[in-house]
């Protein structure tokens, strides 16, 4: 899947990024869902952090709504700060409780299953308890520790950008660590390309960064650095499908329409480059041509019957245009993309998540129950990686369908898994004060209150406490 947009957060005057979304549990809280502007941040926002004083503080937030002009057209809004906290320029982070790995080192490795995933040298590992650093763990691998883990793999032979790059003694296969006498037979011209593509790769993965931090006039001088390198191969070679891949890359953060230009070329050069549509599926989607994303993405699908990715996304701007009131139609075509996901791979479970939420959408709720405890049960079976995420998802559709006790089942033990999420607390408290039970009601309200004090969470402790009094005072 398209790798995600990283939060960044500032310790001193050094500013990192990681990949803990903090604002999680409050924007769930409040109810609130954006636009998912591109397929590199599904969570439709990008937050910025400082840790100072031993305490963590939300100072940047950025994303888009949708909204409605008089004439009826989809108009986007912009985001910041203050939509959150009117008033605020900082704001302590009192709803979080739990772990965030923020990467201090350089890459030493990438993970085997998926090499768009780094691992590296030194990690600080902090643990936060409503908004308050309790503990800070720094951890330092090395290329030996990487050695030894089966997932990873180093990263000696890849190009860093500055090196010289001798091809007849490294081979540019980064998984290959026979330099000499490489058996894997790049012709010098593959290689070029590959050298130019990795060096293109880390200008726009780092004006990536500086943009998601905020950074925009590095970002921007980043990623013209891209556009100067690949004009100048092109000019040499007009057929590198690669260079006008890349040039397509660092143009959509800029003009998409010149993005799309150079993404069609390397289509016209190679009809059969995935990544070429897939990018030029992105800038269609940035700059509101959904159906001509769709077309891209079926045509990535017309190549590689079994791209997943594609399914995924080509699903995900149909269940948009359903939300958007644009097709009505939208949400069947949605679950069947993303059972057509599901079928390569039955075991992954994002897919049986979005069939889920989808089927929940539409209103058809027995079904996404039943999609959510098909979650449930790959993670009973493997019982390392345990998340209260799908055993939520089943309570809240459990009570849509006033299945009250399934659900507190569901809640109770979302909590046995995960006892600092402060919303399955707050949904029981909900449903006992439905249910007129206030003393249960109370005990899961103060525990909510205890994890999150939110002034949602808070209204309902209070409207609990008023009942409680006005029974007490009528016996």
């Amino acid at each position: 899947m398209t790798l995600q947009a990283s939060e960044s957060i500032k310790i001193g005057e050094e500013e990192y990024w990681m990949d803990n979304y903090p604002l999680t549990d409050y924007l769930k809280d409040k109810g609130y869902k954006f636009v998912i502007k591109h397929s590199a941040c599904w969570r439709g926002y990008v937050g910025k952090w400082e840790l100072k004083n031993n305490e963590l503080y939300l100072i940047g937030f950025n994303s888009q709504i949708i909204s409605r002009s008089p004439d009826g057209s989809i108009v986007p809004k912009i985001l910041d700060l203050r939509f959150l906290f009117p008033d605020a320029s900082e704001v302590k982070a009192t709803w979080f409780t739990g772990f965030l790995e923020i990467p201090i080192g350089k890459v030493i490795g990438y993970h085997r299953d998926d090499d768009r995933y780094p691992v590296y040298s030194d990690v600080m590992e902090v643990e936060i308890e409503q908004g308050n650093v309790v503990k800070t763990t720094n951890k330092h691998y090395t290329q030996e520790d990487i050695e030894q883990k089966e997932e990873c793999y180093l990263t000696d032979a890849i190009f860093d950008g500055n090196e010289e790059y001798d091809p007849n003694k490294q081979c540019f296969n980064h998984k290959c660590f026979n330099f000499e006498n490489c058996k894997h037979g790049f012709n010098f011209e593959h290689r070029a390309k590959e050298r130019l593509g990795t060096q293109a790769w880390l200008l726009l993965s780092e004006g990536n960064h500086k943009l998601e931090t905020g950074n925009y006039k590095d970002a921007i001088a980043l990623y013209k650095k891209i556009i100067d390198i690949t004009t100048e191969t092109i000019k040499n070679n007009p057929q590198d499908e690669i260079a006008f891949r890349y040039r397509g890359d660092a143009k959509m953060k800029i003009p998409y329409n010149e993005a799309i230009e150079d993404f069609t070329k390397a289509i016209e050069i190679d009809p059969l480059n995935i990544k070429a549509y897939s990018g030029r599926a992105i800038a269609k989607e940035l700059s509101q041509d959904l159906l001509g994303a769709i077309e891209d993405y079926t045509r990535i699908i017309e190549i590689d019957a079994n791209n997943a990715e594609a399914y995924v996304k080509r699903g995900l701007i149909h269940q948009e245009r359903y939300i958007q009131e644009i097709d009505k139609n939208g949400i069947s075509k949605a679950i069947e993309d993303f059972s057509k996901a599901h079928e390569t791979n039955t075991k992954y479970l994002e897919f049986i998540r979005h069939i889920g939420k989808a089927k929940y959408i539409k209103g058809l709720y027995h079904e996404a129950i039943e999609e959510y405890t098909k979650a449930i049960e790959i993670f009973e079976i493997d019982k390392i990686r345990k998340e209260s995420f799908d055993w939520e998802m089943r309570a809240s559709i459990k009570e849509e369908i006033n299945d009250l006790d399934g659900a507190i089942e569901d809640y109770l033990k979302a909590i046995e898994i995960n006892n600092k999420d402060s919303s399955s607390y707050c949904s029981l408290a909900e449903i006992y004060f439905d249910k007129k039970e206030y003393e249960q009601a109370l005990k899961y309200a103060n525990k909510a209150v205890d994890l999150c004090p939110t002034k949602n969470i808070n209204k309902l402790k209070n409207r609990i406490i008023d009942v409680l009094n006005l029974k007490n005072n009528k016996v």
